[in-house]
Formats: structure tokens, sequence, C-alpha cells
């Protein structure tokens, strides 16, 4: 049996040519093999632009794997003192399931795991939607049912 109380860190050797970049925006696209982010820097000519500088492009598990770091790292950084995100930076709420795409359950379980982390991070108090009561059931949690509270891997602020 493999032990996993301590898991193995490749060591970290930078190569010679190895960049850092600032960057104060990012934009991320997927496809279904993999994830890219984009990042850039506020444009220093002024004309309120984004000067995108650097591309990575990573397979889904790595991704989620760097998300769950991030995660954790947050949730270390915010139990030292809350990181504040200006208002005007803050994103808009995840949207909640809508046509034949609100039938689903499952886009229902998506929204209220975006939902509950949207509040996690930025505390705006949006109004949860609530998904219609023909799809309340067992095995779709309700908002009362989701989130942290019930099982979720999120770290709790």
């Amino acid at each position: 049996m493999e032990d996993r109380s301590k898991p193995a860190e490749p060591p970290v050797k930078e190569a010679p040519d190895c960049s850092y970049v600032y960057a104060n925006n990012f934009f991320l696209r997927g496809s279904v093999w993999d994830f890219s982010i984009l990042f850039g820097q506020l444009s220093r000519l002024g004309d309120e632009g984004i000067d995108w500088h650097t591309v990575v492009t990573m397979p889904m598990a790595a991704f989620k794997i760097l998300s769950y770091y991030m995660a954790i790292n947050i949730a270390v950084n915010d139990a030292q003192g809350e990181i504040k995100v200006p208002a005007k930076m803050v994103p808009p709420p995840p949207p909640a399931p809508f046509g034949e795409d609100a039938n689903d359950p499952r886009n229902w379980a998506t929204y209220d795991f975006g939902y509950d982390l949207y509040e996690r991070y930025f505390r705006t108090g949006v109004p949860r939607e609530i998904r219609p009561a023909s799809l309340t059931s067992p095995s779709a949690p309700t908002p009362e049912g989701s989130g942290p509270s019930a099982g979720s891997p999120l770290p709790q602020a």
C-alpha cells in the first residue's frame, strides 16, 4: 500500500532562462483537453487596455490541482487578515441556469458551488437564485444543503 502521509515534493530547480513576470490581469480559456491562462498588465500607455504578455497552458488535471493549492493559500492568507478586493474589481456572481439548462440538477449543483465560492471570496450578499421546486430532490442539493457545511472541499472563511 502506498504511503500518502507525506507526498513527495519534486526538487525545484529553476532553469537558467526562467523568467519572472508581473500580472494584474488574467483571462481563462479552455478546451476539452486543457486550460490556458493569459496574463497581462494594465497598459502603461494610459489607453485603458491590457498588455497581454504570457500564456500558460496546462492539462485539466494539473489545473484542478493548481486550483486546490490556490484555494488553500487564499484561505491561509484570509485567516491572517482578509484579502480585500476593491468593489470595482469584484466579478459578477455566477449566472443561474436558464432555459433548457435549468432542467438539469447538475447545472444547479454547479451554480450552487460557484455561488458558495463567490460569497466566500467576495462577501457581497447577492441573493442566491432558487432552483425550481421540481428539481429539488435528495440527489440535487438545495441552497440550504449545499456548500462547505454539506461536505464541500472548500475551506471555511
